[in-house]
């Protein structure tokens, strides 16, 4: 009686062969580890550094350039935080402002960080309601990804009573959705 052949993909017993359905094959060495950079979206490893080309190579200038520099931004609850914003009669907007642009700032590079941010909040509030939906298009942008808000985005805050409402829907919705699609593995 005939002997069948090993099913598609088996190793040989010392493993250095693999069977791919006709003849027995080398194995392949593994790849190298990270000497090419991950797509704009995508993480390295934990603990892996960015990098750009083959080592030895001048790394491209500015954050736009860079990719993530560092850990992707908390997923915030938009209902619990209009009701925190209501109940602390706004104080929570302070705290959500600094997070929110710290958040970006630490993981993109961009924008005006958590301080900044904080202070154009407490003397200039309307700039933050075009400064936060442009920093985070930029972010989208940076990944390769089409922002659902953009500085223009501030405009909504116009509109009598549902304005803040509807832009803090649009604008947190889209940083949840950034953050889930830009976690590490693990997270």
């Amino acid at each position: 009686m005939a002997q069948q052949p090993p099913p598609y993909g088996s190793r040989s017993s010392d493993g250095r062969w693999w069977w791919d359905g006709q003849v027995w094959q080398p194995v392949p060495p593994p790849p190298p580890a990270y000497s090419q950079a991950p797509l704009y979206g995508q993480a390295p490893m934990y603990g892996q550094p960015f990098t750009y080309g083959p080592p030895g190579y001048g790394q491209p200038g500015g954050a736009w350039l860079r990719g993530p520099v560092g850990p992707p931004g908390r997923q915030r609850s938009i209902g619990v935080s209009i009701l925190l914003s209501i109940v602390t009669l706004g104080i929570y907007n302070y705290f959500w402002t600094f997070m929110t642009q710290d958040e970006i700032k630490r993981y993109s590079g961009l924008g005006v960080g958590g301080g900044i941010g904080l202070l154009i909040y407490f003397f200039v509030s309307p700039a933050t309601w075009f400064l936060v939906p442009s920093e985070l298009a930029q972010m989208y942008a940076m990944s390769g990804a089409r922002s659902p808000v953009r500085g223009l985005t501030g405009f909504w805050i116009l509109l009598p009573l549902a304005g803040p409402f509807v832009w803090f829907i649009k604008v947190q919705g889209a940083l949840n959705a950034f953050w889930a699609t830009h976690q590490y593995p693990g997270m």
